[in-house]
């Protein structure tokens, strides 16, 4: 089972030919204007802001220190700390079953970033991936 990159904006990232796409996320809903997106394949963690003219993040995994999924009720945000600084993912405010989604994508992405780093494979599934 692969993981499809034919929806937008999945299919506006250009991948290395041996990189293999693991898990995705999307945070669409019919009334936002642009969603988030994140992609974590075998060589890096891509990361997508939900604004309007945002372009594709790349993280190389080797550069990822850790991923820490931080709640708040304004907007729930994804932290991946690389040998660089830190990398956030904020997603917007929206109506609360939207946020849970964003929470539980943003939660998700953490998980399989830190077992990525482990060499550990999981099962963990996520809303609208």
């Amino acid at each position: 089972m692969g993981v499809s990159l034919d929806e937008f904006p999945f299919d506006r990232l250009r991948l290395h030919p041996d990189e293999q796409a693991q898990w995705k996320a999307l945070g669409w809903a019919a009334h936002r204007s642009t969603q988030y997106a994140i992609l974590l394949t075998d060589r890096a963690l891509h990361l997508r802001s939900a604004i309007w003219f945002a372009r594709w993040r790349s993280i190389p995994l080797a550069q990822v220190r850790d991923a820490v999924f931080n709640d708040s009720w304004w907007g729930p945000s994804l932290r991946v700390e690389t040998t660089a600084g830190n990398q956030v993912l904020r997603t917007p405010w929206d109506v609360r079953v939207e946020m849970d989604i964003d929470r539980e994508n943003l939660r998700t992405a953490a998980v399989r970033v830190r077992h990525a780093l482990a060499g550990t494979a999981d099962v963990v599934q996520s809303h609208r991936s």
